[in-house]
């Protein structure tokens, strides 16, 4: 699966039509013939799948392309710096962190009384957010299946 369109279901455009593009063999001539097909298409969703690889050549035709559309990268946060800085104040990120101590978060404490700390201080450069976790948005994980959600359809 490496192409597909659906609704959002996380984040700040969370229900917004959205081609989901999951892997960097997509061109921007695949985008060009699902916008086609699917007109109301908003977003375009690069790196969706569980953060793939995305072909950030794709991303700079696009934004040419299709400057009305949002375009969101989605990039595990260890691989942020790899992103070209043209497209830092082009698009949106959603920084991923997947580690597998996040789940204590699921069941067990009173969300209304733990926050979340993002820090690196022990550079001479540094930066530290705080957020409490109720704030976040939580998805419902058992509407997905593998790489989509139901009533997604994949286009290739």
């Amino acid at each position: 699966m490496k192409l597909w369109v659906g609704l959002e279901k996380e984040g700040e455009f969370k229900g917004e039509q959205t081609l989901f593009i999951g892997d960097e063999s997509i061109t921007v001539y695949d985008i060009k013939d699902a916008i086609k097909k699917y007109p109301k298409i908003t977003q375009l969703y690069f790196g969706a799948g569980k953060c793939t690889v995305i072909n950030q050549y794709v991303v700079v035709e696009c934004l040419s392309e299709y400057s009305k559309l949002k375009i969101t990268l989605e990039v595990e946060l260890s691989k942020f710096d790899i992103i070209d800085n043209f497209l830092y104040n082009k698009v949106y990120f959603i920084l991923t962190i997947n580690d597998r101590h996040l789940l204590q978060l699921k069941n067990k404490l009173d969300k209304q009384k733990v926050q979340l700390k993002l820090q690196s201080v022990n550079y001479n450069d540094k930066i530290l957010m705080i957020q409490n976790v109720n704030k976040f948005d939580y998805v419902d994980m058992t509407k997905l299946k593998d790489k989509t959600y139901d009533g997604d359809i994949v286009l290739k």
